[in-house]
């Protein structure tokens, strides 16, 4: 009577190179900034509004201007989009023009950006003053409290050499079977 033990185990290791993890992080940065939005203006999450094509609504992809638009839209058949589309661009100029104020420091610009993008989605009046306070609000605190911009998260990234090994195998699943056997 043998005590038998078996075990098998596999490890699966997903490949994650620069430019994965450069669009992980504006994904993950433009999350942030639209949650920050939604508690504010619940409407983005409740009536998500469709999504346009980027070029269409002047986004280059892969750009943080673009993701912030796609977490803020959803994927469906959008009617009269041509007008949609100019509508948007019109909006987010105009909300550009309201925040930016001729601030010259990158973090608060980058944040003007982002909340013009996400006032544009959610086509909030750039000339009422309630909502320029509102997300003049956003923009200020956000920047005041130094929340972290993509270039931030990058420079970050930059300083520590190890995290490039770290994030080139981010997602490791493990399986392990373990069979005994035991005298009878």
């Amino acid at each position: 009577m043998s005590n038998l033990a078996s075990c098998l185990y596999f490890q699966r290791l997903v490949d994650f190179d620069e430019n994965q993890r450069s669009e992980y992080t504006r994904q993950h940065v433009a999350f942030e900034v639209r949650g920050s939005f939604e508690a504010l203006f619940p409407a983005l999450a409740s009536s998500p509004k469709p999504r346009l094509s980027l070029g269409d609504v002047g986004l280059k992809e892969g750009s943080f201007e673009a993701a912030i638009y796609k977490s803020a839209t959803v994927e469906k058949d959008a009617v009269g989009s041509e007008n949609t589309a100019e509508q948007f661009k019109v909006r987010r100029t105009e909300w550009k023009n309201v925040l930016n104020g001729g601030a010259t420091e990158k973090d608060y610009l980058f944040f003007c950006e982002a909340f013009a993008v996400l006032a544009a989605v959610q086509d909030l009046d750039p000339s009422s003053e309630e909502q320029q306070r509102s997300v003049r609000g956003l923009v200020s605190k956000a920047s005041r409290e130094q929340a972290w911009t993509v270039d931030k998260y990058n420079e970050q990234y930059a300083r520590v050499p190890e995290l490039r090994v770290l994030t080139t195998t981010p997602f490791m699943i493990q399986v392990r079977l373990v069979s005994y056997s035991f005298p009878v």
